[in-house]
């Protein structure tokens, strides 16, 4: 699996939790305490305790305390909901140009980001209109990507497509796998039962499209939806 749990971005967030819990924790410690010597008023001890201002002096602290870290969780919480729902991960980068070599109408050359095999350039010759990358996504609820879990995904296929159906039928497109098998116990019940995990929105299939381009790098991306990519100028021809 690529990119299950990619880089924790709400440190800000938890760090404010942390604070939080420890200021409030302070706060009854320092009631339940203030509660006993109430009732023990009547004892040797009770006429030792700290000065009045002494015990303001705690009680503004640990108040200001409680302060920062609200004032830092609130800080994440903007952090993250301006970078959540525009997060993307660079996921593969794809030169693919027109060719006219027997059958095939386009070269391709794919090199993977993430993953065991990534930086290795893979060469792939494409029959059709278009060029697709395909894969399996899994989509976390809104709360979790919030969280800081990105989407969830594995590239599967890479080929081509036809923009006219009776093309698509009679020239019979490319198609070729991205892994060592395809076939995964784990993915095929994610996909069927995963959106019943209470943190899964859904899982699902996805695919993005292009057309070749002469001197373009095609930049494959996930989101918190799928795969989208995005076609960068290149100097010199792939």
């Amino acid at each position: 699996m690529e990119n299950f749990f990619p880089y924790l971005q709400s440190v800000f967030i938890y760090i404010g939790l942390a604070i939080i819990s420890f200021g409030v924790f302070l706060l009854f410690y320092m009631i339940i305490k203030a509660f006993i010597n109430t009732l023990k008023k009547n004892n040797e001890k009770s006429k030792k305790q700290s000065s009045p201002l002494i015990q303001s002096i705690k009680l503004i602290s640990v108040l200001l305390l409680i302060v920062l870290g609200f004032a830092i969780f609130f800080f994440g919480m903007f952090v993250q909901s301006v970078t959540t729902f525009t997060k993307k991960t660079l996921v593969a980068e794809v030169w693919c140009k027109e060719v006219d070599l027997n059958d095939y109408t386009m070269s391709l050359v794919l090199v993977k980001k993430q993953g065991v095999d990534a930086n290795i350039a893979r060469p792939y010759l494409i029959k059709g209109d278009q060029w697709f990358v395909r894969g399996d996504v899994i989509k976390w609820e809104n709360w979790v990507n919030f969280m800081g879990l990105h989407t969830g995904y594995r590239l599967t296929r890479i080929g081509g497509d036809f923009i006219d159906l009776e093309d698509q039928e009679k020239l019979k497109p490319s198609n070729y796998s991205l892994l060592p098998a395809e076939e995964s116990g784990f993915w095929k019940w994610l996909i069927k039962f995963g959106y019943k995990i209470p943190i899964i929105n859904d899982v699902y299939g996805n695919a993005s499209f292009k057309y070749p381009a002469k001197n373009k790098k095609f930049n494959v991306y996930v989101t918190t939806s799928g795969f989208s990519i995005e076609t960068e100028d290149e100097n010199a021809d792939k």
